[in-house]
């Protein structure tokens, strides 16, 4: 246990790691209030994978960091975070309609609230 103490490296990436953990259960929670089952899911599952990290690398350290077996799961647990993270913000982007200039629809909404000289002094 002296090394998960004592070595600020390791001590940064648990605290890394606390923060995942902690940024998985808002994004569940804010996934629940606006009704979106599948980020929910990826959220709930990213949680249990950095949950699953992070007591497989206490393990590795219990070790003394010589099981490479640990580690190999260690990093694949990390990197299935990563992939669940992905999968949010791939989800997220997809379902968000953004306005842009070239945007007709977005213009006609505009047009509807300003008249016409108003939005020219805006732009």
């Amino acid at each position: 246990m002296l090394p998960m103490f004592s070595v600020p490296e390791i001590m940064i990436h648990m605290a890394i790691g606390i923060l995942v953990g902690m940024l998985s259960l808002m994004i569940i929670a804010s996934s629940l209030l606006r009704g979106s089952g599948l980020i929910a899911g990826l959220a709930v599952s990213n949680g249990m994978l950095t949950i699953l990290a992070g007591m497989i690398g206490i393990f590795f350290l219990l070790s003394g960091m010589q099981d490479n077996a640990l580690s190999f799961t260690m990093a694949i647990g990390f990197i299935s975070v990563v992939s669940t993270d992905a999968g949010m913000v791939y989800i997220t982007l997809k379902n968000t309609t953004s306005i842009s200039g070239d945007n007709t629809e977005a213009i006609r909404i505009l047009r509807n609230k300003y008249n016409k000289s108003e939005i020219l002094r805006e732009e």
